[in-house]
């Protein structure tokens, strides 16, 4: 089967929401997207560009070219000094304060970008993503940054997968972006994660994010594959 029901998305969204995975033409060819009040959404690797016309004819929408960045774990600068921050895991103390930058931070993702989904819903699906690390229903390990007088600047959402770190989510608040706490967040990576075998740090963005991928590629960051983000509301 190549279609698979997301039902953390369903809640959020308040219907069924769907997402299509295949490794073929052939197999799209299989799958019925002709489901009454869903949203199914898929992502299809650059080089099957070809196939796309596949998803325009089943009226899905093209919605954002999605980036894949990635380094060697051991080329992260984990020396560099951030002497205005600190950083502790998301706990009960801290989450609402994450969730706010959540439902603040993102402009370029996916749902902000769907016209379909309303801003609200976009927003409360990154503050719930960040809820989700609290609560174990995803990743390893959340963590927020914080300034000398205590306000918190920023957090970092992480994932292990064997040998790679992949950045979940990071975001900054708005009164901080500019003053490198994205940077010190990534920087953390090699000294939360010493002596167990990583050796490269992912993470992904939209390519019309150019600060976000401005900023990757000035850390050593570099694109490793693209991706056709595509949407279908119904």
């Amino acid at each position: 089967m190549s279609i698979y029901k997301d039902i953390w998305l369903s809640d959020l969204i308040g219907k069924d929401v769907f997402s299509i995975e295949s490794s073929s033409l052939d197999e799209l060819k299989k799958i019925n997207t002709n489901i009454k009040n869903s949203f199914i959404f898929s992502k299809l690797q650059f080089e099957r560009k070809n196939d796309l016309q596949w998803f325009f004819n089943n009226d899905f929408r093209l919605i954002d070219i999605n980036v894949t960045l990635e380094m060697p774990i051991h080329k992260i600068d984990s020396n560099k000094l951030y002497k205005k921050y600190s950083y502790e895991k998301v706990s009960s103390n801290n989450l609402i304060r994450a969730q706010s930058i959540a439902k603040n931070a993102f402009i370029y993702d996916r749902f902000h970008s769907d016209p379909e989904i309303d801003n609200h819903i976009a927003s409360n699906i990154k503050s719930e993503w960040v809820k989700s690390y609290l609560d174990g229903n995803r990743g390893d390990l959340g963590i927020v940054s914080t300034n000398s007088d205590g306000s918190l600047t920023g957090f970092l959402l992480i994932i292990l997968q064997n040998k790679t770190c992949i950045i979940d989510l990071i975001a900054v608040d708005s009164l901080f972006r500019g003053m490198g706490v994205a940077s010190y967040l990534i920087s953390l990576i090699p000294t939360l994660f010493q002596n167990i075998g990583l050796e490269n740090v992912k993470v992904g963005t939209q390519l019309s994010n150019i600060n976000s991928i401005a900023l990757y590629n000035k850390m050593g960051f570099r694109i490793v594959s693209q991706n056709f983000m595509l949407h279908k509301h119904s």
